[in-house]
């Protein structure tokens, strides 16, 4: 929580109290020591400042998302042989714009996408040469 104390027309107020119309209202925070949760809607009572919180939650819980993800098709990336993710040889990033990329990790993440179907259909060249091995191996057993 960085909320340290309200301060209503000069007064320090409890962080429960209700603002009449005409406060003048000073918040004072601590610097980058904690960061709002869903538990600070309690003590909200506009609509636009439960909004606010709302929004600042979900994009805090997206980039959160977004790193996992990450993490995830690096990992797989690597298990394969193949430029991870921002890296200079990289082609997803190159090929999508920001935006489209973190919709498709996020798919990936929720499992409605494959981390491994995004691979192949980035690097085909590469795809043949990975599987190769299986395809021998089946030869083998016929």
């Amino acid at each position: 929580m960085r909320f340290k104390n309200g301060i209503v027309n000069g007064v320090i107020k409890p962080i429960g109290y209700v603002p009449k119309t005409g406060d003048v209202i000073t918040i004072n925070t601590f610097k980058n020591k904690y960061t709002a949760t869903k538990y600070w809607m309690d003590f909200l009572h506009t609509p636009s400042a439960k909004n606010k919180l709302l929004r600042f939650l979900k994009s805090k819980q997206k980039q959160e998302l977004l790193t996992r993800s990450v993490e995830k098709l690096n990992k797989r990336l690597k298990e394969r042989k193949l430029p991870l993710l921002y890296s200079p040889e990289d082609r997803i990033s190159k090929k999508y714009i920001q935006d489209e990329l973190e919709k498709k990790l996020l798919l990936m993440l929720d499992k409605q996408e494959s981390y491994s179907t995004f691979c192949k259909d980035l690097y085909p060249k590469k795809r043949k040469e990975l599987y190769k091995p299986k395809e021998q191996v089946k030869q083998l057993l016929k």
